[in-house]
């Protein structure tokens, strides 16, 4: 991935301090990219909280999830592992699995 003329591999250590930086765009893409390796479930979730954080990590960008930021926390019905999700990424993830992506392929 490139940003802002540096490249980064999707994983990166240097990737969580770019998140909340980065353009909504390269946000979705590294949600999508997690969604389509799957780390990151491509069903609906069943929600089991929603509140501030408590120093975890975020399951769509990789960066913690901060005291005074919003979260919500997810269980998928299919596997049972429980998903952390700040509720910007949240709302990324929910509209990628049911467009199927197809937002990405009519910009591109």
């Amino acid at each position: 991935m490139t940003y802002r003329g540096k490249h980064y591999f999707i994983d990166g250590p240097d990737h969580a301090m770019l998140v909340w930086r980065m353009d909504p765009n390269v946000l979705r893409d590294l949600i999508r990219q997690r969604i389509h390796d799957g780390r990151l479930p491509r069903t609906p979730l069943i929600e089991l909280g929603h509140g501030y954080g408590i120093g975890k990590n975020c399951d769509g960008c990789g960066s913690i999830i901060e005291l005074n930021q919003t979260m919500t926390v997810r269980m998928s019905g299919d596997d049972w592992r429980t998903v952390r999700l700040h509720d910007d990424c949240f709302q990324i993830w929910n509209t990628e699995i049911h467009t199927n992506g197809r937002r990405a392929a009519s910009r591109a």
